[in-house]
């Protein structure tokens, strides 16, 4: 029952963070990215990897579990790069440069 209740709850990290954990909260991963062996399919392992490493590196204390000023800092560092002024809030014009900044990287 413990092992259904970690898979859920990995399951469910994975579904919400796996952007973050291939590269930014932008980032989709693609069927390669979580098929890690290269065998075609992807297993539940593998497909839960993502948020175990995500978690490892949001527990920044070590302590095993997430408070929420660790499981929302990368958020706020987000928000601090689209926050191009520094007023603290967000504007559309500031949105709309970060999702063209996104949807432009790389095809330079």
């Amino acid at each position: 029952m413990k092992r259904s209740i970690t898979i859920a709850l990995v399951t469910s990290l994975a579904a919400a963070t796996p952007a973050f954990a291939f590269g930014g909260p932008w980032h989709r991963p693609t069927f390669g990215d979580l098929d890690t062996d290269g065998n075609g399919v992807i297993s539940s392992e593998e497909f839960a990897a993502p948020a175990v490493d995500r978690f490892d590196k949001l527990d920044t204390d070590g302590d095993g579990v997430l408070s929420s000023a660790e499981f929302t800092a990368p958020l706020a560092e987000h928000f601090k790069e689209i926050d191009t002024n520094g007023d603290g809030v967000l504007t559309q014009d500031e949105l709309q440069a970060a999702h063209s900044r996104h949807h432009h990287h790389g095809d330079d």
